[in-house]
């Protein structure tokens, strides 16, 4: 037997996000959250801003793929994985999101941010975070 809560549109299973179905626009993903399963929200062209609750250590491969109108994303400090093509195909800048990969040193199979590192991108430029600009 699960434990499943799909309020707002959230499909949250024991803390990690398989799903989203709501509305989009500015979404804030539960408290409780700790992994963004690969998928979650991909394809969902109404999503523009979504702010990551701290806790969420994991970002699955293709997370956010084809949300072509996200054009804002707050990753909180506790984020240490991030998976291939977690934000293809969106509307932040590819650019940026390249330069987040080869910040970390890793290929664009994974990013892995150290501890304490957060990260704010808006349209085609960070805003915010990282001691080093991407």
């Amino acid at each position: 037997m699960s434990n499943a809560n799909r309020e707002g549109g959230f499909y949250v299973v024991e803390g990690s996000l398989g799903r989203y179905n709501g509305p989009g626009g500015d979404v804030s993903i539960p408290e409780g959250v700790t992994e963004i399963a690969d998928g979650a929200f991909a394809g969902c062209r109404t999503l523009t801003h979504v702010k990551i609750p701290e806790g969420v250590i994991w970002i699955g491969e293709d997370a956010f793929a084809g949300c072509r109108n996200l054009i804002h994303v707050t990753i909180p400090e506790s984020v240490v994985w991030i998976g291939d093509g977690a934000f293809r195909d969106t509307g932040l800048a590819e650019k940026t999101i390249q330069a987040a990969y080869d910040q970390a040193g890793e290929s664009e199979l994974a990013l892995e941010m150290e501890a304490g590192q957060q990260l704010f991108f808006e349209d085609d430029e960070q805003v915010g975070g990282a001691e080093q600009p991407i």
